[in-house]
């Protein structure tokens, strides 16, 4: 995933803050259930968090290693498994 570039200048709060709107836009659209519409939000959640990540100084090598950091985490924690 890549960061919105467009964005790359805004602070760290400014960009926080665009992480919480976008996480208000997939609410509203749950409100809905227009699943359709919260699945593009729900990418929008993510494409603002990977701008904070650049943001912060976080290259795409870095990313990377932290996205399968946290996958390793969840596994080794069971978050993997079907709920039953």
């Amino acid at each position: 995933m890549k960061p919105c570039l467009a964005y790359a200048g805004n602070g760290v709060w400014k960009q926080l803050g665009r992480v919480i709107g976008e996480a208000w836009e997939v609410a509203k659209a749950l409100l809905r259930k227009d699943y359709p519409h919260a699945a593009e939000e729900l990418v929008d959640v993510q494409v603002s968090c990977e701008t904070l990540l650049h943001i912060l100084g976080y290259d795409a090598g870095d990313r990377a290693m932290w996205r399968d950091y946290v996958d390793r985490k969840n596994e080794a924690r069971g978050y993997h498994k079907e709920a039953r």
